[in-house]
């Protein structure tokens, strides 16, 4: 992935040495780590000042910039191959856990490194592709079967937080 700024380049790579570390630290599988980083991507999109409008229109376009990021990891792998996870892990605790590590360090690092609410985005985007390349390049799906995923189960989880953090926010104001 290249981003046009180093320091977005910067902030992505220490992101994804956080969400290696989580993985390997706490055994999660990559349906735990898709959702952390879905959920990361979720809050980035319901903060004030992210772009505005209906949430299905931000959802197909997080969707298809997700494909689009994917198409671009299919030489190597992007992170190291998920471990063996436990059967009885505890995932709801490790996802959320993550999502909040990697949300504050990305909110920490963006206001550090001044940079914008669009590259603290790609920066997600980023994350969230490196996790759905691993289904190709560790499991074996197809690039048409990660796209059904991203259609189905992504794009609804993804609206409903969405949904669920700009009523949260709108609470807070």
């Amino acid at each position: 992935m290249t981003f046009p700024d180093d320091r977005e380049e910067a902030v992505y790579t220490m992101l994804k040495h956080v969400l290696t570390n989580h993985c390997a630290t706490y055994a999660m599988s990559p349906g735990a780590a898709l959702s952390g980083c879905s959920l990361l991507v979720a809050s980035l999109c319901a903060q004030p000042g992210s772009p505005a409008g209906d949430i299905p229109a931000l959802v197909s376009s997080t969707v298809t910039a997700l494909k689009q990021h994917l198409r671009t990891r299919q030489d190597a792998p992007p992170l190291p191959p998920f471990g063996a996870v436990a059967a009885s892990a505890p995932e709801e605790p490790v996802v959320q856990a993550c999502a909040q590590a990697l949300g504050q360090l990305l909110a920490e690092a963006c206001e550090q490194q001044r940079i914008t609410s669009e590259g603290a985005w790609q920066i997600a985007l980023a994350l969230t592709a490196d996790v759905l390349a691993m289904l190709v390049h560790q499991f074996g799906n197809a690039l048409d079967e990660v796209d059904a995923l991203l259609n189905r189960h992504l794009a609804a989880a993804l609206a409903r937080q969405i949904a669920h953090d700009r009523t949260r926010l709108q609470g807070q104001g």
